[in-house]
């Protein structure tokens, strides 16, 4: 099979993925607002507004809340779980990686924001296959690959940090697990990339860049472009 045909497959399984996911997400949230709008037929036209807008309100989080749960469901229930290892566009582990980052995108688009820093995303993620311990705080919505993302207790993602297990090298999808231990700080726009492994008690500074398959010690520090062992400078 060409790989024009294998990708206008998966984008036409996309769409309908897509369509039952927002549509199971929007049916209580168009519930709420017609019901609204139905038993306030009567009401003054001041009175309709304000409660149409704040039912609308409510109607939003109860639809990302929804659209949340329907995603990750549905990641599980089609065993999108990923796999390491070396894939050409057309195989079916390739084909995977689309499908479940495709989800992801569909949630990050309408409701993460939202959700970042509160246990809901967590267990979103988990519902994705990420494997979180205690007390992990993702405060960015560019993080990427989620079944292949191990986090360890108390650690910290900071805002916009990147975290990814995949790369494209050699007409090829590579991906590779990130694993990142406990009480770990990830700094504000840091990048970390597949195959990296950060110790307990590491510090990977604001900015810094991890590229593929770096260690970091337990309780190091790593700066820079491309980062490194701060430790190691100073020695």
């Amino acid at each position: 099979m060409s790989l024009k045909i294998v990708q206008s497959t998966c984008v036409a399984l996309i769409f309908i993925l897509v369509i039952f996911c927002l549509s199971v997400a929007l049916t209580p949230a168009i519930f709420i607002i017609l019901k609204i709008f139905n038993l306030t037929m009567t009401w003054p036209l001041w009175h309709r507004s304000l409660i149409l807008a704040f039912g609308s309100a409510v109607a939003f989080c109860v639809f990302g809340v929804v659209l949340f749960f329907t995603v990750g469901l549905l990641n599980r229930v089609l065993g999108l779980r990923l796999a390491e290892g070396n894939f050409r566009y057309s195989d079916s582990n390739a084909i995977k990686w689309y499908f479940h980052n495709a989800l992801l995108l569909l949630v990050r688009a309408f409701f993460i924001d939202f959700m970042l820093l509160t246990p809901s995303a967590n267990v979103f993620y988990t519902l994705m296959g990420a494997k979180l311990g205690n007390n992990v705080h993702i405060n960015s919505r560019l993080v990427a690959d989620i079944s292949l993302i191990e986090i360890g207790n108390n650690t910290i993602i900071g805002g916009n940090a990147t975290v990814i297990a995949h790369v494209f090298e050699d007409f090829s999808l590579k991906l590779k697990k990130v694993k990142i231990g406990s009480d770990v700080t990830i700094g504000l726009n840091s990048v970390i990339m597949p195959g990296c492994v950060i110790g307990d008690g590491a510090v990977i500074a604001a900015g810094a860049v991890l590229v593929k398959d770096t260690i970091v010690e337990p309780n190091d520090i790593f700066v820079g472009i491309p980062a490194e062992s701060l430790r190691k400078k100073n020695t």
